[in-house]
C-alpha cells in the first residue's frame, strides 16, 4: 500500500470481513515505524491492535500499545488480560475505564463491554454502554 489511508481501508475490511491479515499487519506494523500524520497512524494502530488481539497474537498487540492514544492503549491493556484469563491484572485497568472518557476500540468493545457489565454496578454499565457507543461507528 502506498499510503496509510489505503492501508487502514484493506485492514478495515480485513477485519470486517475476517479475512487472512497476516502481511496487511506486518505492513501495519511498518508503516508506525514511520513518520506520517498522527491521527490516522492513531487511526491505524487502532485497527491493527484489534487485528492482533482478535487473532490471539498478543506479541504485536503489546507492541502496538506505545503508538495507541491513552485512553485506547488502556482498553486493550485489559482487552489482553482478560483474553488470558488474568482478571486480577485486568481489574485495575477496568476500574481506569470506568473513569476515562470511552475509546474506540472496534471489535474488542465487546469483549471490555461484558466484563464491565458483570460487575453490576451502575458506574461500570454507564461505562460499558460509552464503550459501545464510542466503538460502534466503524465501517
Amino acid at each position: 500500500m502506498d499510503t496509510l489511508p489505503s492501508l487502514i481501508d484493506a485492514l478495515d475490511e480485513a477485519l470486517e470481513a475476517t479475512q487472512p491479515s497476516g502481511a496487511l499487519c506486518r505492513e501495519a506494523r511498518a508503516a508506525l515505524d514511520r513518520p506520517g500524520d498522527e491521527a490516522e497512524r492513531d487511526v491505524l494502530a487502532n485497527l491493527l491492535a484489534q487485528h492482533a488481539l482478535l487473532r490471539g497474537e498478543t506479541d504485536l498487540a503489546t507492541s502496538t500499545l506505545g503508538s495507541l492514544p491513552r485512553a485506547a492503549a488502556v482498553g486493550y491493556r485489559a482487552a489482553l488480560h482478560l483474553v488470558a484469563g488474568e482478571l486480577r491484572e485486568a481489574g485495575p485497568l477496568l476500574d481506569e475505564a470506568v473513569l476515562e472518557p470511552a475509546a474506540d476500540l472496534g471489535a474488542v468493545a465487546p469483549i471490555l463491554a461484558i466484563a464491565l457489565l458483570a460487575r453490576d454496578a451502575p458506574a461500570a454499565t454507564k461505562a460499558a454502554r460509552r464503550l459501545v457507543t464510542a466503538s460502534a461507528g466503524r465501517g
